[in-house]
């Protein structure tokens, strides 16, 4: 299986979605942030689809530019 430049969009998006996750949830002990690997990393990785989807987007409405 070859990398598409959706999934290379959506790995460089993965800090970011890992980021609004954390601040969209009050899972915190601590100073630490709780994993529920079950919903979080699901989570984390349909937003870094979604940003990857919106980047593909961006992409062809301004490859002519």
């Amino acid at each position: 299986m070859e990398i598409t430049l959706r999934d290379y969009f959506a790995a460089r998006a993965m800090p970011l979605a890992i980021q609004i996750e954390k601040e969209n949830t009050e899972k915190c002990i601590g100073t630490n942030w709780v994993w529920n690997a079950d919903e979080d990393y699901c989570f984390i990785a349909e937003i870094a689809y979604k940003l990857a989807d919106e980047m593909l987007k961006a992409r062809g409405k301004y490859a002519d530019s």
